[in-house]
């Protein structure tokens, strides 16, 4: 095995780090497409508080549990009205 100096550890090491900064920028973008410019489609936490007769805490461990689908952007957090409406025929 070759031992490494420590001024090519630390250009792999920049090299690595450059990588994941551009995978996470890429990341970024992508995820920003998933929620539509028009918000009015989606819920949002008082919203689905109204519509279920719930409080915060309630919203947040249906999360959790993933028994309603949600997405979140810049964050905010948006419901699908479609998976409510799943949620409240499986009642």
């Amino acid at each position: 095995m070759k031992n490494r100096n420590s001024s090519q550890f630390g250009e792999f090491e920049m090299l690595v780090l450059n990588l994941l900064v551009e995978i996470c920028d890429k990341f970024s973008m992508l995820c920003s497409h998933f929620v539509p410019a028009d918000k009015e489609k989606y819920l949002d936490t008082a919203d689905v508080k109204q519509i279920l007769k719930i409080s915060d805490s309630t919203v947040y461990r249906l999360r959790k549990k993933r028994k309603i689908d949600f997405v979140k952007k810049d964050g905010k957090i948006y419901y699908l009205p479609s998976s409510i409406q799943r949620y409240l025929e499986g009642k």
